[in-house]
Formats: C-alpha cells, sequence, structure tokens
C-alpha cells in the first residue's frame, strides 16, 4: 500500500474520529441482527460455506481450506439479561447486553496440545497475560505446498470498525512494545513501536500473534475479509464500501502508518492477505 498521508496527520485524523464515534467503536463487540462483520462471517460460513472457501483460495493461490474451527462455549453465561432481545433500556438509558454463549478464539489457544505445550512458555514472556487478547472472528486450517497452516481471519464491514487504540499500562504495556519492537526490526517497517500503538492497534497485534507463530515455525496465514455492500440500520452513521477501491485508501494509510514494506526483508510478506466480499455476490442471487 502507497499512500501519501503522513503517519501523524493519519494518527490526529484517526483518533478524532475514534474519539467522537466512541459508542460506535464499542459497538463492535455485540453481533448485529443482519449487519456487521460478525454477522456476515456467521452468515456465509453458514449459509454459504463453498463460496466463501472458493473466495478464499483465490486470495490464497494454491490453498485449498480443509476444516473450520467452532468457537468454544462460555462456561460464564448467565441467565439471559431482562430485555436482552428487545429494544428496551434499564434506568440508566443503557440498552442490556445480550447473553454471550459463545467465545471467539483467543491469541493462540486454538493451537493443537502439541504446538501448546511447545510455545506456550514462550508466548507467556512474549505478550501480556492480563487484560483483553488479540482475539479472531475465525479460525480455519489450510493446506499449502504439502503443509498445513493456521488461517487466522478477521472480518470487517465499515471503515470505523479498522480504529482501535491500545490500553495496556505498565509491564502489560512494556510487553507488547517489546514484542512491537521486535517485528518492526524483523521486517524492516519505517516506524517506531509507539506508532503501533493507535490508531490501528488491532491490526498490529494481529501481526505480532503471526509474527510469534512464524518465528516458532507454526505455518499460519493472516486473512482480513473486508465485507462489501453491507447496510446498517437507520441511525447508525457507518462509512459501508460498496466496492474494494472504497476500502483502498484506508488500507493504504493503514500500512504507511505502521511502516509496511513490500522489500524482501519483510517477513511476514506473502504469510498476509486481503479478500473483499461482497455480501450479495452478483450473478449468484
Amino acid at each position: 500500500m502507497c499512500l501519501s498521508t503522513s503517519r501523524s496527520e493519519a494518527t490526529s485524523s484517526h483518533r478524532e474520529v475514534a474519539e467522537s464515534n466512541a459508542e460506535a467503536i464499542t459497538f463492535m463487540g455485540t453481533i448485529g441482527y443482519t449487519y456487521g462483520s460478525e454477522w456476515q462471517l456467521l452468515r456465509f460460513l453458514g449459509y454459504h460455506r463453498d463460496h466463501l472457501n472458493q473466495a478464499i483460495e483465490a486470495s490464497l493461490p494454491g490453498a485449498r481450506v480443509v476444516r473450520w474451527l467452532d468457537l468454544r462455549f462460555r462456561r460464564d453465561n448467565g441467565p439471559p439479561d431482562p430485555g436482552c432481545y428487545s429494544q428496551s433500556t434499564d434506568v440508566s438509558g443503557r440498552r442490556p447486553s445480550p447473553r454471550r454463549l459463545d467465545r471467539e478464539h483467543m491469541a493462540i489457544n486454538f493451537l493443537t496440545p502439541d504446538e501448546l505445550t511447545r510455545v506456550a512458555g514462550h508466548w507467556a514472556e512474549y505478550w501480556p497475560q492480563t487484560g483483553s487478547p488479540p482475539n479472531w472472528d475465525a479460525v480455519a486450517q489450510v493446506e499449502l505446498g504439502g503443509t498445513t497452516h493456521w488461517l487466522l481471519v478477521e472480518a470487517k464491514s465499515h471503515l470505523r470498525e479498522v480504529i482501535s487504540f491500545c490500553g495496556a499500562q505498565g509491564p502489560a504495556l512494556d510487553m507488547i512494545l517489546a514484542a512491537f519492537t521486535t517485528i518492526i526490526e524483523r521486517i524492516g517497517a519505517h516506524s517506531q513501536a509507539t506508532d503501533w500503538l493507535g490508531p490501528y492497534y488491532q491490526f498490529c497485534n494481529r501481526l505480532a500473534v503471526l509474527s510469534f507463530l512464524l518465528e516458532h515455525k507454526i505455518p499460519a496465514k493472516l486473512l482480513f475479509v473486508y465485507f462489501l455492500g453491507d447496510v446498517f440500520p437507520a441511525g447508525q452513521q457507518q462509512i459501508l464500501p460498496n466496492e474494494q477501491q472504497g476500502w483502498m485508501p484506508l488500507l493504504q494509510a493503514i500500512e504507511n502508518h505502521v511502516g509496511w514494506t513490500d522489500t524482501g526483508q519483510n517477513t511476514l510478506n506473502g504469510h498476509v492477505h486481503k479478500l473483499f466480499l461482497p455480501v450479495c455476490p452478483q450473478g449468484l442471487a
């Protein structure tokens, strides 16, 4: 990606967007009904899996999707909150949160038992074990070149969804900065570790997991799925690209901000992929 916007300008403008739209960003954690990246991805996995697999395989030439991992059930789910399936609000004016029965794969907990045994100790030294770890919208396994790779999937349907900032402090922040510094040196990025704390922190911490897996000889790919043509309810002002070009300026700004390079020094080149997926592909209705 090659965008002329400076890193400082991108950080300033997107921090303003994040701060002025805190409610919209917080909403990312709750699945929408008939809209949003989580809904669309679940929809494709449930109703259009063959189409999704074919699109992924086209984005990763030579790959074949072997299987998708089931999500885990939550152990801490209690009775549903009153009104959780309605539009009602409590006395504070907040809408009760729906009960979440399922848990996304987090950090490296999707690895096989043998892989976890081999790298769990290294992971504990590499990334904070408190706070909110990187989590995945979906995890699959693909065969490529005779080797089985983990496919880590992050899905987005609107532009604000890519904006996030690191909230870690103290020793946890030190660990994250150390991990980012190592990756920046490894891939020859033109940036500082502090640049990776925002406004594209989620993108960066996903790279951190990928880098860790590859460093420990665990084959992996990172796939960003960008949906096209999503439609949100009236009143939710989101920027929803209808075509690939609608995503490109922001995606170029992300790579410019983090100092991504396409040189041979970048050891993550060839392991990070993008898929632009219409929510209703033409000709297939």
